[in-house]
C-alpha cells in the first residue's frame, strides 16, 4: 500500500512537469517562429485535450492515493482497538491470579479471558501492534509462571503448586492426609491419599446415595477447579495451541510433550489425572475405570 502511494505521487508530479514543459514549448514555438506552421497550429489545437487528459490522470492517481490512505487508517484503527482489548484481557488475567487464589469461579473467568484473547489475536493486526502484543504476551506468561509456582523455603527455587490446590481448598498450604505438608509439590511423594481426601471435601457430602448416571445429587457447591480451565491456562503459559481441541485431546498432548511435563506443571497434571480417573460422590469416590464406588475415610 505504501509503495502504491509513493508511485502515485511520483506519477502525478511527472504529469504536472510534463504539462508545464509542453505548454512552454508550445508558447515558444508559436511566438518565436517567423511562420506559424501547420504543426504549430495542430499542437495549439490539441493542447487543451492533452491538458484535460493529464488532469484526469492526476485526479485518478490522487483519488487512488487518498483511498489507500483511508484504508490504511481504517486498518490501523481496527488494530488499535483489537490491541487494546487483547492487552486489557492479559492485564485482567494477572490481576485475577496475583493472590494465589484457587477459587473455581475466578479460574473459569481467567480461562474465558484467555480464550477470548486467543480469538482476538487471530484477527488482522498491523506488524507494529502484533510485535508489541507478542512482547506483552511473553511478559504475561512469565508472570503467570511465577504466580502459579511456590518458592521453596523462601529460596530462589520455585516448585509447582501441589495437586490438592486445584480442588479449591482454602487450607491447601497446610492440607495433607499424612499431616506433613510443605505447601508445594514434594519430590517422590505419592499424592493418591491427599487427592482422594481433597476430592471428597471439595465436592461436599451428598445425602443422596449414588445409584447411576441419572441420580439427582444435592445442591452443595463444589470448590474444585474445572479441568478445562486448568488446561487452558497452563497451555497458554506453555505456549501450546488449545484452539478447537477437546479437553481429552489437549491432555493427551500434555502427557506426550516433554516441555509441558516439566516440574512446574506437575501439580496441575496430577490433579487432572485424578479428575479424569475419579469422581467424588456422597462422601465416596467413583472409580471411572471399573465404575465402582469406594469409601475414603
Amino acid at each position: 500500500m505504501r509503495f502504491l502511494h509513493e508511485v502515485s505521487i511520483k506519477l502525478a508530479l511527472l504529469t504536472v512537469i510534463f504539462i508545464i514543459l509542453l505548454c512552454l514549448v508550445s508558447v515558444v514555438d508559436f511566438f518565436l517562429s517567423q511562420n506559424t506552421t501547420t504543426d504549430s497550429v495542430n499542437l495549439a489545437t490539441f493542447l487543451p485535450s492533452i491538458v484535460i487528459g493529464c488532469g484526469v490522470v492526476i485526479a485518478f492517481f490522487t483519488y487512488t492515493s487518498a483511498e489507500e490512505r483511508r484504508a490504511e487508517d481504517r486498518k490501523r484503527h481496527q488494530s488499535q482497538v483489537i490491541f487494546n482489548e487483547a492487552k486489557h484481557g492479559l492485564s485482567q488475567v494477572i490481576e485475577l491470579l496475583k493472590d494465589n487464589n484457587n477459587d473455581y469461579v475466578t479460574w473459569s473467568q481467567v480461562a474465558s479471558i484467555i480464550r477470548d484473547y486467543d480469538f482476538l489475536k487471530q484477527k488482522g493486526l498491523t506488524n507494529e501492534f502484533k510485535h508489541t502484543l507478542d512482547i506483552f504476551e511473553k511478559h504475561t506468561r512469565s508472570t503467570l509462571q511465577k504466580l502459579l509456582t511456590v518458592p521453596v523455603h523462601n529460596s530462589s527455587i520455585r516448585k509447582s503448586l501441589p495437586p490438592t490446590f486445584f480442588y479449591g481448598l482454602h487450607d491447601w498450604k497446610t492440607f495433607s492426609a499424612n499431616k506433613s505438608p510443605f505447601g508445594f509439590l514434594e519430590d517422590s511423594k505419592d499424592y493418591t491419599e491427599d487427592l482422594h481426601l481433597a476430592a471428597t471435601i471439595a465436592t461436599g457430602h451428598s445425602s443422596t446415595a449414588f445409584h447411576g448416571e441419572y441420580t439427582v445429587l444435592s445442591d452443595l457447591p463444589n470448590t474444585d477447579i474445572s479441568p478445562s480451565s486448568v488446561l487452558i491456562i497452563y497451555s497458554f503459559i506453555a505456549g501450546i495451541d488449545f484452539s478447537n481441541k477437546s479437553i481429552e485431546k489437549l491432555f493427551t498432548e500434555w502427557n506426550s510433550n516433554r516441555d509441558i511435563r516439566m516440574p512446574l506443571y506437575q501439580g496441575a497434571i496430577l490433579y487432572i489425572k485424578h479428575r479424569f480417573n475419579y469422581k467424588a460422590i456422597d462422601g465416596g469416590l467413583y472409580d471411572r475405570s471399573n465404575k465402582e464406588v469406594f469409601r475414603h475415610n
